[in-house]
Parts: C-alpha cells; sequence; structure tokens
C-alpha cells in the first residue's frame, strides 16, 4: 500500500486506521491483533506517520492480520 502525507511518502507499508491504534505510555503505541484463536494480543508498533486516518506501521503485525478497531 501507499500511504502519502504532506510532505512524505511511502512505498509497501503496512497501515492500519488511526482507530486501532492503542495509546502506551509516552510515544509508545500498540495494536490489539485477533489470532487464529480468536484470542486478542497487545503488539507493540512504532508509528510512521499518520495521513487520511490511517498511521503507517511497523511492528510485529504483518500483511493480513486482523486487528480490532473500537466502534
Amino acid at each position: 500500500m501507499q500511504v502519502t502525507a504532506s510532505g512524505q511518502s511511502a512505498h509497501d507499508v503496512l497501515s492500519v486506521p488511526v482507530a486501532a491504534l492503542v495509546a502506551g505510555d509516552g510515544k509508545a503505541f500498540a495494536l490489539d491483533v485477533v489470532r487464529s484463536s480468536g484470542a486478542t494480543e497487545r503488539v507493540p508498533v512504532t508509528v510512521s506517520f499518520v495521513a487520511e486516518g490511517r498511521a503507517a506501521i511497523d511492528g510485529a503485525v504483518r500483511q493480513g492480520d486482523r486487528v480490532v478497531v473500537p466502534s
């Protein structure tokens, strides 16, 4: 996926809806990832930047993982 923000552009990045981010201490973030068993696991992630309601992330999350997005 390509994510573009003012002055920044990145190709082949993993992005998630901003609403899926769970705030931690300081500038730390995490995601609640739904595993194949149906259980959720909180996984720390690094946010590169945010654009158009999506956050470009890096961490132990892979393309195709399901993340919890509160309604």
